[in-house]
């Protein structure tokens, strides 16, 4: 009987092992959509080269899944998969701006949310500026250039 009831145990701590990750992870994600508009937004998570602007630019496959959210004056991208609370980068209206938008190729396609279009913002002032490349779906995209014009009145638009 004993040895049955270890049995029992050990398969109860197993499941929750199992259970408990998936629906913290369920819970994260409610939490996230639910604090602000979010919508589907991948993101390759190295910044592109200033230099490297051109259309002919290599594209690359490391992108990752994600939402973003706006918060106020910001918009916040989070992994789709992780256990963190926290957005893993932000983006100030102030401080950015679009500098193109693309169809993603087909190595980026794989990889990225169907129907998604990929779009280069930069980030920062004239002394040190970073390009990111978000890819989101063209209704996420129209909103977001819409977020970015928005700015109040008196804000200078975009940081530049």
């Amino acid at each position: 009987m004993a040895g049955w009831i270890g049995a029992v145990v050990v398969a109860l701590v197993i499941l929750v092992l199992v259970v408990l990750p998936l629906v913290s992870l369920a819970l994260r994600q409610r939490w996230v959509t639910r604090q602000g508009s979010a919508f589907e937004c991948s993101m390759r998570l190295r910044p592109v080269a200033v230099g490297q602007l051109q259309a002919d630019q290599t594209p690359s496959t490391n992108w990752v899944l994600g939402v973003a959210r706006y918060s106020h004056d910001r918009v916040e991208w989070f992994r789709f998969f992780s256990f963190s609370p926290f957005p893993r980068m932000t983006f100030r209206r102030n401080g950015s701006r679009v500098v193109d938008t693309r169809d993603p190729d087909p190595a980026e396609a794989v990889a990225l949310y169907d129907g998604q279009r990929v779009v280069r913002i930069a980030i920062g002032h004239q002394e040190s500026i970073e390009v990111w490349e978000l890819a989101m779906s063209s209704d996420s995209l129209t909103g977001f250039l819409a977020w970015l014009e928005a700015a109040p009145p008196g804000t200078a638009i975009n940081g530049f």
